[in-house]
């Protein structure tokens, strides 16, 4: 595993990386990868004037993701031969060659290479790299964070997806202790505000508050507070709304890169920490054309005579792990709305075209190509028109 290499001691040109990553609970890369990291020498953290400041305001664990890409395992002779890759803190890293040495965003040099391990491989490099646009989150004392999550949509550009939120009813709903903590995924206000004109008038419109309610349930998934790195895996993710939302990596020109749905989505914000959970910037609004029919609902049982683990607080030590007796469990019952039938909820009703994103351009250029899909009112499946 990678943290076994860097907490041996015997490595002690890397082992404050180590130490950071304990000291500071980043436990991504105990996970099971692959990660390619690239390691700053121990001398790079005494180096670096900034490291005390960055401290104190809770921004070490971005600093080391940002020493992270994700999903893949980059042998050197992969690394020249691509221009950037994004890191598990969001952004992106670019790499390059002289006179056949590789460089990290043209200051950090590999002096040491291809250390592999069971679930990723490390590069060391002679400096610590640092990420443009990191975010504080204010926390108080305890560490707990003293923010919700309207005020981190206002403050990093969610404002129209947040309103639309509190407009349809959702905030109570996303807040109730029954759900959280929560996994949130934010489309930005530019691109709510590149969405063609006809779809905007129709999930804008009053009289499809209710349809809009299902769509804004489709970017929450619930009772999980989800890290960048746990992120993408092979089987899907169950929203409040009760469709499936996959995670998967970027390749090729996109390594390091999260998409959501088949890469009809982009993560281009990631772990936006509030009181309740977490929210990542996306930059398209998710529409699943199986969305419709489903009007999951949630059943609550208790459960006596059975121990569970649970958290407590105490005056003197804090938050404790504990055990409980009786426990309820919250279960996610899938569920058809009225009129509509089968495993994926199918039904009959009035054709109207809605459009929806092409994945292949990207909302930051201000382009987008249209698709429709022939879509039944309140049904899942639609005939896709290119």
């Amino acid at each position: 595993m990678l943290n076994r290499y860097f907490g041996n001691t015997r490595n002690p040109k890397t082992s404050q990386y180590f130490f950071q990553l304990m000291e500071h609970s980043v436990r991504d890369l105990v996970g099971p990868g692959p990660f390619t990291v690239l390691a700053p020498l121990s001398s790079a953290f005494d180096e670096e004037p900034r490291i005390k400041d960055w401290d104190k305001q809770g921004l070490i664990p971005q600093v080391l993701r940002y020493h992270v890409i994700a999903c893949h395992q980059l042998l050197l002779e992969n690394l020249k031969l691509i221009p950037n890759a994004t890191s598990l803190q969001g952004e992106p890293i670019i790499i390059s060659v002289s006179q056949d040495e590789v460089f990290i965003n043209n200051k950090a040099k590999i002096i040491s290479s291809d250390i592999i391990s069971t679930n990723g491989i490390i590069h060391i490099i002679d400096k610590l790299l640092s990420p443009k646009n990191m975010h504080v989150t204010p926390k108080d004392a305890s560490g707990r964070i003293l923010q919700n999550l309207t005020t981190v949509a206002v403050n990093h550009g969610y404002v129209r997806f947040s309103n639309l939120i509190q407009d349809a009813g959702l905030l109570s709903l996303i807040t109730d202790p029954v759900h959280t903590p929560v996994t949130l995924f934010w489309p930005s206000d530019q691109a709510l505000q590149a969405l063609p004109r006809e779809q905007q008038d129709f999930l804008f419109n009053q009289d499809n508050k209710d349809k809009l309610k299902e769509y804004l349930k489709f970017h929450v998934i619930r009772d999980s507070k989800v890290s960048s790195a746990d992120l993408p895996r092979a089987t899907v993710w169950k929203t409040l709304q009760g469709s499936e939302l996959s995670v998967k990596c970027g390749a090729g020109s996109a390594i390091g890169d999260l998409f959501l749905n088949d890469q009809s989505c982009r993560i281009v914000q990631r772990e936006l920490l509030f009181d309740l959970g977490v929210a990542y910037g996306i930059d398209c609004l998710l529409i699943d054309p199986t969305l419709g029919g489903r009007c999951d609902t949630f059943a609550t049982y208790s459960f006596s005579g059975m121990k569970q683990k649970c958290q407590y607080s105490s005056a003197f030590r804090g938050s404790l792990e504990g055990c409980q007796e009786q426990c309820t469990v919250v279960i996610q019952l899938p569920k058809c709305c009225k009129g509509y039938f089968g495993r994926d909820c199918q039904g009959e009703g009035a054709s109207y075209h809605l459009t929806v994103l092409n994945s292949s351009e990207r909302l930051d250029n201000h382009s987008s190509i249209s698709k429709y899909w022939n879509y039944k009112v309140g049904v899942g499946a639609g005939v896709y028109h290119s």
